[in-house]
């Protein structure tokens, strides 16, 4: 039986080139592509092709619908071309093929084509009823996982995608198998701080099986830089001291110790419910410092720098500094065991209401 040709092809010179119409005459020498024939069952009564390629997970070309005016379609067999870059010359795309009828999916397949260059390979798919996610059997091409199930949240989705943060294993005649990806190697930004996985550059991953990407969250801030980092629940070391710089530290719920050199800088120190807080505010700093639930919160403000403190809550925060022409405020909230211990200049600390006390500054 003589094929029918659709008459268009695709024609595609890079990733996200559009699917264009072109004559049959472009199937000439020289060129690089898939001469594809797609059959199917003609109970499926298909009026539209979808075709998409990927190499590598990654899109080979730009998928496209076609005919662009939907037709009744030859089930003995349709053939369209699929040009491709030079560039693509040995590579094995993969290629998924949707019989659609009114816009809805009736059949599709998956077939892996070898690219040679200068030349048109030829291939033949035939179209079958699409798989059904979830009954534990992985339709190679179509479906990414399949693990008996369409719930969400277990590494394989309701469309049998991999969720990310997954990697899920598949064998033949099995349901998929999907665990966790580590902290360090699931692509998130687990810890705020602008920074992904142990190949991203976190300073908090050693590797990429690490599971926390906040690890002793020891690190300084360069110069003209604004630095953000959250070490929840490790311990905290950073130094802000370099030239135009700004600092956010978050520790909340540090497990030990939360402490921050604020040198020349304008810095934020969050350690709301950690052990041991500190801070280090100097040389005309301007900290803002929140211990609140903390067991200590220690902070010095000196050589001119200026500090809000909030305490409220802290078991201790009796050991605050403020010296050397600096002004500091100091919230003492709930906390009983609270106030400076050293208040240089304007007459000494003084209490405001709402159990606040300053120093070298008006009561709020």
């Amino acid at each position: 039986m003589t094929r029918s040709r659709l008459n268009i092809c695709v024609a595609i010179v890079a990733i996200g080139a559009s699917v264009a119409g072109c004559s049959s005459t472009e199937e000439a020498k020289n060129l690089t592509g898939v001469d594809l024939t797609v059959r199917f069952d003609a109970a499926s009564s298909i009026e539209e092709l979808s075709i998409k390629g990927t190499l590598d997970g990654q899109a080979a070309f730009a998928p496209g619908i076609l005919p662009e005016t939907p037709r009744a379609l030859d089930p003995a067999g349709e053939t369209l071309l699929i040009l491709l870059d030079d560039a693509m010359a040995d590579a094995t795309i993969t290629l998924v093929v949707d019989g659609l009828s009114g816009g809805t999916l009736q059949a599709t397949t998956a077939a892996d084509v070898t690219i040679v260059g200068k030349q048109l390979v030829r291939a033949s798919i035939m179209l079958g009823p699409p798989p059904e996610c979830g009954d534990g059997e992985v339709a190679e091409g179509l479906e990414a996982c399949d693990d008996d199930n369409t719930d969400p949240g277990d590494g394989c989705d309701g469309q049998c995608d991999i969720e990310p943060g997954w990697d899920c294993s598949n064998q033949a005649g099995a349901a998929s198998t999907c665990s966790e990806l580590p902290a360090c190697s699931d692509g998130a930004d687990n810890d705020m701080d602008g920074l992904t996985d142990f190949d991203g550059g976190d300073d908090g991953c050693t590797n990429a099986e690490d599971d926390s990407e906040e690890g002793e969250c020891t690190a300084s801030c360069a110069a003209n830089n604004q630095c953000q980092e959250t070490c929840q629940g490790a311990d905290c070391d950073w130094s802000c001291d370099a030239a135009s710089c700004g600092c956010e530290l978050d520790c909340n719920e540090a497990d030990t110790s939360c402490n921050l050199v604020c040198d020349s800088n304008d810095c934020s120190l969050q350690c709301d419910n950690a052990g041991d807080c500190s801070a280090t505010c100097t040389s005309g700093s301007q900290c803002d410092v929140d211990c609140q639930g903390s067991a200590t919160c220690d902070v010095a403000c000196t050589m001119s720098s200026s500090c809000d403190i909030n305490c409220d809550g802290a078991q201790s925060c009796s050991s605050a500094e403020c010296r050397n022409g600096s002004d500091c405020l100091l919230n003492c909230g709930s906390s009983v065991d609270c106030g400076f211990a050293t208040c240089q200049g304007g007459g000494g600390a003084q209490s405001c209401p709402g159990n606040i006390v300053v120093c070298n500054r008006p009561c709020p």
